[in-house]
């Protein structure tokens, strides 16, 4: 797995990870995000999937982007057996933070939570924090009051999405504050003791 070089973007990625040790594909997913959408790799990732899995490798269908000089692994990714990763301890940076993406509308400013099963999870437990933040915030009650509207709007088109997820062309991603991160990974930590 290649790690981000940028201290910002290492700072955020960490965080996630952080997160993410708290939660678990449900065995029902099926590996599906790996079927569903091309995956992006560096070319690190790719050099260190190929020295490491020779056999697995010949498996992966690569397009190389010029503009980005990255790769993408089309879908369904060729690293799956049996509906697992078979490079999980060597997997690619992106697979290491999914279902979180950086979000390249708002670089640095939000991370974008997927819609996948796991990610309600995710989702559901934010939605709480978030809630919780905003009540103990200067906020007006009126900011307040149209705060919390809006998450429950997100959670309950988030959900269905969710429940769509396989045949579902365009779900909805939930954007989270890159800035609230690591207080929800030590709220996380801390309940998870």
């Amino acid at each position: 797995m290649e790690m981000e070089t940028d201290p910002k973007k290492l700072d955020i990625t960490n965080n996630i990870i952080g997160i993410l040790k708290h939660y678990e594909c449900p065995k029902e997913c099926g590996a599906y995000c790996c079927k569903r959408e091309r995956v992006y790799i560096s070319k690190k990732d790719y050099t260190d999937i190929s020295k490491l899995h020779r056999t697995n490798i010949k498996h992966i269908s690569i397009t190389d982007d010029f503009e980005k000089g990255d790769y993408f692994l089309n879908y369904p990714c060729g690293l799956l057996v049996n509906d697992k990763c078979s490079v999980h301890k060597n997997k690619p940076w992106t697979c290491s933070i999914y279902p979180f993406k950086f979000a390249d509308n708002v670089p640095h400013m939000h991370v974008a939570l997927q819609a996948c099963p796991m990610s309600l999870k995710i989702a559901l437990d934010w939605t709480v924090f978030s809630t919780w933040v905003n009540i103990n915030s200067n906020m007006s009650e009126n900011d307040k009051k149209n705060s919390f509207d809006i998450m429950t709007i997100n959670i309950k088109t988030f959900e269905k999405d969710i429940k769509n997820f396989k045949t579902s062309k365009r779900i909805k991603e939930i954007y989270i504050p890159v800035n609230m991160l690591h207080t929800f990974r030590c709220i996380l930590d801390d309940a998870n003791r």
